[in-house]
Order: C-alpha cells, then structure tokens, then sequence
C-alpha cells in the first residue's frame, strides 16, 4: 500500500501475499510494521519456511499453504474477518 492508496481514500481489509523461496524474509512483512491497521495472510508452496510455519512471529495473520482449494483460503480469510465473511 502506498500514500497515493491512501489518499484516494481506498480501504482495503485483508491483503493475501505470496511468498516464494527467494525471499529470506518476505517484503510482506514490512507492511504489517507500517501498516499494522492492515491484515495480512502470506501464502506459500514452501510449508517448511518459517514464515509459514511462524507467520504470526512474522506479523501476519496467518498463513495458506499453496496450491489450496477455495475452502481452505475462505476458512483462512473467515478467521482473520470472521464478521465480515459470511459463509454458507
């Protein structure tokens, strides 16, 4: 997220950020320092990395291991907004 975001007044609630093996350290998780109003969950293939296996240590607010199904990432978005995602 960027000034230029913020000052159209754009409001975002969850923000799903992909990891890959190259980072050491996710640039996801300078967000949840700078942005901490925003919720993050990263999402991985890598389920060893410690970013997934800790990733609250991280900042985020959870994790989603890659491939999923899309009730695997709606149970993950639901326990990060639980009352702003209704589930059927």
């Amino acid at each position: 997220m960027n000034q230029s975001v913020k000052a159209r007044g754009t409001c975002f609630s969850l923000f799903l950020l992909w990891h890959g093996a190259r980072y050491h350290c996710s640039p996801g998780a300078e967000w949840t320092i700078k942005y901490p109003e925003v919720k993050v969950i990263v999402s991985s293939g890598f389920s060893t990395d410690p970013i997934m296996t800790d990733c609250k240590i991280f900042g985020f607010c959870g994790g989603v291991p890659k491939p999923c199904t899309l009730g695997e990432l709606g149970r993950s978005v639901h326990a990060v907004l639980p009352n702003q995602i209704t589930s059927d």
